[in-house]
């Protein structure tokens, strides 16, 4: 069995199912966050060009889908990242994401999800900015 170095851990309130949680020094998490660099400069980059020439322009949708798809992951992939070294539950580390930067990063993904990309520029896209 492949576990790629994940922590897995038994918890009582999932009926003994094995959830694996992503501590701060976890090899597939730094590669993730490192693979994440790039989509976040791109949005960093782009959303400000947007804002100034918010014409639409089609050469630009695949990119923008491989951004938001890259976040749709990442939002995902948040409820299993653990910034403490302590042993901590997974019901933790979702109640800690769902109350801290889940809706700014719900607010930003979805939103080009549901318009399928028809704006040029989406203003919710600026709330990927609170992340960093």
């Amino acid at each position: 069995m492949i576990t790629l170095g994940l922590d897995i851990d038994e918890e009582e309130g999932f009926d003994q199912v094995k959830v694996a949680k992503f501590k701060a020094n976890n090899k597939v998490r730094v590669v993730w966050e490192l693979a994440m660099a790039i989509p976040m400069w791109y949005s960093m980059i782009s959303t400000p060009i947007f804002i100034l020439w918010p014409e639409y322009h089609p050469q630009y949708l695949l990119p923008l889908w491989l951004v938001d798809f890259f976040w749709l992951i990442d939002l995902i992939f948040n409820f299993f990242k653990s910034n403490s070294e302590q042993d901590i539950t997974f019901s933790d580390t979702a109640c800690s994401y769902l109350s801290g930067c889940f809706i700014f990063d719900a607010l930003a993904t979805f939103s080009a999800f549901f318009s399928m990309q028809a704006i040029g520029f989406n203003p919710w896209k600026l709330c990927r900015i609170v992340n960093f």
